[in-house]
C-alpha cells in the first residue's frame, strides 16, 4: 500500500510540475542549462561512503516583473561509491576484498520562486531561489570480490517530496543570454533526511 500511495503521488507531482513547465514556456520565458557538481550531505552514510559527483539541469523560467519570477526545472546528480571508506567503514579494508559499482543517483523535478535581491544594469544581478518538488534517491547494484568471495548486494530505490533553497549570480552576455552560477540545499522528506548541494553554472536562454 506504501509503495502504490507513493508512485501516485510521484505521478501526481510529476504532472504538475510538467503543466508548470508548459505554462511558463507558453508564458514566452528563458530556457535554462547547467552543469557542474553535486556534494553529499546527509544522512552520514551518504556523505562518508559517496564522492562528489557530476550535476546537470535544464528548465524554463519566467520573469513576473524585475525582481521576480517562476522556475521549473529537471536536475539529475550522480554520486560513484568510495570504496575505500565503505571497505573500511566494514572491517575489509587490506584484506583484497574489492568492491565495484554501487554508484548512487538523485534525479528531481522542483518548482518555485526566484527573486533577485540586488542589480546593477546590464552588468550583474545577484538572486535567492526557494522551490518544492520531488526527489528519486536510486542505487545500484554492489559487486563484492577478492579474498576468495564473489556476490553482489542489492541496490535500492526510494522517492519522496523535496524542498530546496538556494542564491546564485547571472549577467548578460548577449542580447537574448546570460550566464549563471548557483548553488542550492536540497532535502528530501524521506525518514533518512538525504540531502546534497548541487553547485551549477550555465547559461540562460531567452525565448
Amino acid at each position: 500500500m506504501q509503495k502504490t500511495k507513493g508512485r501516485t503521488l510521484k505521478r501526481l507531482s510529476v504532472v504538475i510540475l510538467l503543466l508548470f513547465s508548459t505554462s511558463l514556456a507558453a508564458a514566452q520565458g528563458s530556457t535554462v542549462i547547467s552543469g557542474g557538481l553535486g556534494i553529499p550531505q546527509k544522512p552520514n552514510d551518504f556523505s562518508s561512503y559517496w564522492k562528489t559527483g557530476l550535476s546537470v539541469g535544464a528548465g524554463v523560467e519566467v520573469p513576473v516583473s524585475d525582481w521576480f519570477g517562476l522556475t521549473v526545472g529537471f536536475d539529475l546528480t550522480s554520486f560513484s561509491l568510495n570504496e575505500e571508506k565503505f571497505l573500511e567503514a566494514q572491517g575489509v579494508a587490506g584484506t583484497g576484498v574489492r568492491v565495484s559499482g554501487g554508484s548512487a543517483t538523485i534525479m528531481s523535478v522542483l518548482g518555485g520562486a526566484k527573486v533577485r535581491v540586488a542589480h546593477v544594469p546590464k552588468r550583474v544581478s545577484a538572486y535567492v531561489v526557494g522551490l518544492l518538488g520531488y526527489l528519486n534517491f536510486s542505487t545500484k547494484e554492489f559487486e563484492v570480490s577478492g579474498d576468495g568471495l564473489f556476490g553482489t548486494l542489492a541496490g535500492g530505490e526510494r522517492s519522496s517530496f523535496c524542498v530546496a533553497g538556494g542564491a546564485g549570480v547571472e549577467m548578460p552576455i548577449a542580447k537574448i543570454a546570460d550566464v549563471f552560477v548557483e548553488g542550492r540545499y536540497v532535502v528530501d522528506f524521506s525518514a533518512n533526511r538525504t540531502a546534497f548541494i548541487p553547485i551549477r553554472a550555465g547559461f540562460k536562454i531567452r525565448l
